[in-house]
């Protein structure tokens, strides 16, 4: 199937699992699908042969998954259902500015996948929840958002016409935008401009066994489970510093900061900001030849921190409301 004209939406919902019929949000998404899995009981009684009668549809299970660049007026609902909700929004000159924090739940929302086949082709997913949000940029690279969760039911949807979409119009974010910081053992981060790949993984352990004698054949609920927060950068080993930290288990402050095109008098930009973390593996790159530069990854896992109330924050400027 060669669905060029295919497109992905999002809405919020007010409750959960309340369908929602327009996208509010069309994202031009590299990559996108609703996965659908039917669980089955095969039935293996003592009846005298050795033929299978029954084999009983009993439930179903949905899936999602996406991928799409930083385009910075794409990437605030991302961030609201992964995060939770938008803690702050306020006026800064040509743009607003929205911190988004950890929330104790997840909204849900509904996402529209248009394979563009037929007169009614937009598969509908009603109850989703994010379970991991991935923000990876390599060096000469787009910052991309790889989204992944599950959702509680589908139903099908007229066809969506393309949509109000920054993707065309707005430069997505890219490496040259980066700006990296970070400081060891409570030291206020400096810049560091040796890194040279970035990355951030939220997730927020969704529960996704939650059955209930509701009549339907759907799961009951996603109920959050506990939030992790790991991430990785690489570098060339110019010194000693990282695996110091390692060894000492230093708490690690880490901001990156991408920096895009004007909009007006002001910038698009997006901050990620970990105030607590520990490197979690070796930071030591293996002994190589001579034509080869010794490049290591340092992970990390952030921790709460109580002073700021957070285990991770993002700033975003955009034009946009949420």
């Amino acid at each position: 199937m060669i669905a060029w004209q295919g497109q992905m939406g999002v809405a919020k919902e007010s409750s959960y699992g309340t369908a929602i019929t327009t996208p509010t949000r069309y994202i031009a998404c590299q990559t996108g699908n609703i996965e659908t899995v039917v669980a089955r009981v095969a039935s293996e009684e003592a009846r005298g042969t050795r033929w299978e009668y029954r084999d009983e549809k009993t439930g179903i299970d949905y899936t999602f998954t996406w991928e799409q660049w930083a385009v910075p007026g794409e990437i605030g609902e991302v961030l609201e259902y992964a995060f939770g909700d938008v803690s702050s929004q306020v006026l800064i000159g040509d743009e607003n500015r929205h911190t988004f924090t950890p929330a104790s739940s997840l909204p849900s929302f509904t996402m529209f996948v248009d394979k563009a086949v037929t007169a009614t082709p937009t598969y509908r997913g009603a109850g989703a929840k994010i379970n991991t949000l991935t923000l990876e940029n390599s060096a000469r690279d787009i910052l991309r958002l790889t989204v992944e969760g599950s959702l509680q039911q589908h139903l099908w949807a007229a066809v969506i016409s393309p949509g109000d979409s920054d993707y065309e119009s707005m430069r997505p974010l890219q490496f040259k935008d980066l700006a990296v910081s970070k400081g060891y053992a409570g030291v206020s981060p400096t810049s560091d401009t040796t890194i040279e790949r970035f990355a951030v993984t939220i997730t927020n352990n969704i529960i996704t066994d939650k059955v209930s004698a509701n009549g339907t054949e759907y799961i009951a609920a996603l109920p959050e489970g506990i939030l992790q927060v790991t991430g990785a950068f690489d570098r060339e080993f110019e010194d000693a510093n990282d695996f110091n930290a390692y060894v000492a288990d230093n708490q690690l402050d880490i901001i990156a900061t991408w920096t895009g095109s004007s909009m007006g008098t002001n910038d698009y930009s997006l901050q990620l900001d970990v105030p607590n973390a520990r490197i979690t593996t070796n930071p030591l790159p293996q002994i190589a030849g001579t034509s080869e530069r010794g490049i290591y990854t340092v992970e990390f896992k952030a921790l709460y921190y109580s002073t700021d109330a957070r285990v991770i924050a993002a700033i975003l400027d955009n034009e946009e409301d949420y």
